[in-house]
């Protein structure tokens, strides 16, 4: 006699093989390529294959298999928009940066004073960030359970204020270096 479970996988396999053709014409439409179709698919049998709902209503089925293939297909993109959006940023902090300016010039460049007046055009809050984590040497657990907010929402929100701070200080730098290396400082 068959257990419960031998019948059960035996009826995901004949289910999966139904929906798999439906699943991947989806999948191929939304993403125009065969190999990102069927990795789309393979990840989406996996999930029901893992998180069953147990549905024995084939449409029901169905209508989730769809979200999960489009859920994640909506993860794909936003992913590669993300890779796209830092490799953007990188390739133009690169093309921006003049030969002469590297961290130790950066460093040499700004005084405390700059940089206490770079901090003062932050709002209070951003400020007050920066102050606790940098200046203060505390950690983002600390701030997060001061503010009442999660560890990560202090990590995005500080990589947020740097990235102010850095457009705010970035011509002064820029002056700066030009200034020294028309003096023959960084020749």
């Amino acid at each position: 006699m068959r257990s419960q479970e031998e019948a059960a996988n035996e009826s995901s396999v004949s289910w999966g093989a139904e929906e798999w053709r439906g699943l991947y014409a989806r999948a191929l439409f939304l993403v125009q390529d065969h190999d990102v179709a069927e990795d789309l698919v393979q990840e989406t049998m996996l999930r029901a294959i893992v998180a069953s709902p147990h549905c024995e209503d084939a449409t029901k089925r169905r209508a989730w298999l769809v979200a999960v293939l489009r859920n994640l297909f909506i993860d794909r993109c936003r992913a590669r928009r993300a890779m796209a959006r830092a490799e953007r940023e990188v390739s133009s902090m690169e093309t921006s940066a003049t030969p002469a300016a590297t961290t130790v010039d950066v460093l040499d460049v700004l005084s405390a004073c700059d940089l206490e007046e770079a901090c003062r055009t932050l709002c209070k809050p951003d400020g007050e960030l920066l102050k606790q984590v940098y200046f203060q040497q505390r950690s983002h657990k600390e701030v997060a359970a001061d503010a009442g907010v999660k560890t990560a929402t202090v990590g995005t929100r500080l990589f947020r204020v740097k990235g102010r701070l850095r457009r705010v200080l970035q011509p002064l730098v820029e002056s700066r270096v030009a200034t020294q290396a028309g003096r023959g400082w960084f020749a």
